[in-house]
């Protein structure tokens, strides 16, 4: 395996760590995803503009790039998707208590929060959703094609 190879395997990797960590029900955890997937995006943009346009370094890179910034555009659409479908008067109820001065324990907040993600679970699949399957199709897509020391053809392709 070349040096290069070995790059953008571990640019794809940090995409799938960044991607997982926010499934896990930590803010440190889901936070440093965030970091890495700063980090792997800068990066790819360096490797992208160090490299010919038909290389592997460039196809890869302008690849993750692209994943990155459509992934991001569908799951933007979907929140605010979400913002007019879903039902928030159990949210707006306890921000209209707070600003009425009314405390709340943790514990009510928990369960207002823990009842609102039920009610709106469909709402947010639905809006969540297609990001996530376009971002775990393309990563995975791009891994094996990286991992097979292959170029990605047709660069302007969403799929």
């Amino acid at each position: 395996m070349s040096k290069d190879q070995k790059i953008i395997i571990a640019l794809y990797s940090a995409f799938i760590i960044a991607f997982i960590s926010n499934f896990i029900p930590s803010d440190i955890i889901q936070m440093a995803g965030g970091f890495i997937v700063l980090l792997a995006i800068s990066t790819a943009y360096i490797i992208r503009s160090k490299n010919e346009m038909t290389s592997y370094n460039y196809t890869h890179a302008q690849f993750l790039i692209k994943t990155f910034w459509i992934s991001s555009l569908i799951l933007i659409i979907g929140m605010i998707a979400a913002l007019f479908l879903g039902d928030h008067t159990k949210i707006n109820a306890v921000v209209d208590g707070i600003a009425q001065g009314i405390p709340f324990t943790q514990a009510e907040l928990n369960a207002v929060l823990k009842n609102y993600a039920f009610d709106n679970i469909i709402i947010f699949g639905l809006s969540i959703g297609p990001s996530l399957i376009y971002l775990g199709y393309r990563i995975i897509k791009g891994l094996i094609k990286a991992v097979n020391n292959e170029i990605i053809n047709n660069l302007k392709n969403w799929l």
